[in-house]
């Protein structure tokens, strides 16, 4: 019976002090309702901004989306030298698109009345070296296909008009190769086309990235639970009606009287 009318008295207390406390507790309950409505959205998006910066560090290894960077070019070298001794070189900072080759080039022939027309038989360049390519070129009475294998292609060459040396020349070894000079470049500004190139293809891959997520982890179950969470944190921290504590207190305290009788 006296820990019944503690237990009164306890809750008494309590209601009073709700009560006089009801506006600041009021507050207090719907700053708490929005950092936990806040917090599990939180949960559901964190992964999606995992992904996304997982994404958008490693294109930034190469380019920042939206943002032309700075960028070294280096300086690419085509070298031509032949087995007459001749030797070109040329030097620019757009890439090569061509592969380096060695090829025989023969004697001009006559073809017909207008035309003058020489084969061209090109062998890759596997593994040499430039100083083996050198000394290769230079070599006399050698045999490319043995070195080199079989040719990757024969063209032919015409021309109307050939001088008296040309004309002359018996057939001959050249190279052409491309190189990359990698402690000669110039700092340049990436250009439009290619940061807009790797900003679509940032915008890609978070699309599919996220979206495969989302198809691996959507169910109507995660979604019914977050609902149900939802709606728990709205019932756990609803607000305070004054007039229903009061009622309460009413109730509390003439059960109280009634013990006491």
């Amino acid at each position: 019976m006296i820990d019944y009318l503690k237990k009164q008295l306890d809750s008494i207390s309590e209601l009073e002090e709700e009560l006089s406390n009801i506006k600041s507790n009021n507050r207090k309950r719907k700053c708490l309702l929005e950092l936990n409505k806040s917090l599990l959205y939180l949960k559901r998006i964190v992964p999606y901004l995992v992904i996304t910066g997982i994404t958008t560090g490693c294109i930034s290894m190469v380019s920042i989306p939206f943002y032309r960077d700075k960028c070294h070019k280096n300086l690419w070298q085509k070298r031509e030298i032949d087995s007459n001794g001749n030797k070109v070189v040329e030097e620019q900072y757009e890439e090569y698109k061509e592969n380096s080759e060695i090829s025989f080039v023969s004697k001009w022939e006559k073809y017909n009345d207008e035309y003058y027309v020489r084969d061209i038989t090109v062998y890759q360049i596997k593994s040499l070296t430039n100083e083996e390519i050198e000394r290769l070129v230079l070599e006399q009475d050698i045999s490319l296909k043995e070195i080199l294998g079989n040719p990757i292609m024969t063209k032919t060459e015409k021309k109307n008009n050939l001088s008296e040396e040309e004309l002359n020349a018996d057939g001959f070894i050249r190279a052409i190769i491309y190189n990359k000079n990698e402690e000669t470049y110039k700092i340049v500004h990436e250009t439009n086309r290619d940061n807009n190139l790797w900003t679509a293809l940032w915008l890609i891959a978070l699309m599919i990235s996220n979206g495969m997520y989302s198809i691996s982890t959507f169910n109507l179950r995660s979604k019914d639970k977050m609902i149900e969470r939802y709606n728990q944190l709205v019932d756990e921290f609803e607000a305070l009606d004054e007039d229903e504590l009061r009622k309460r207190l009413a109730i509390r305290k003439e059960t109280l009287e009634r013990l006491n009788r």
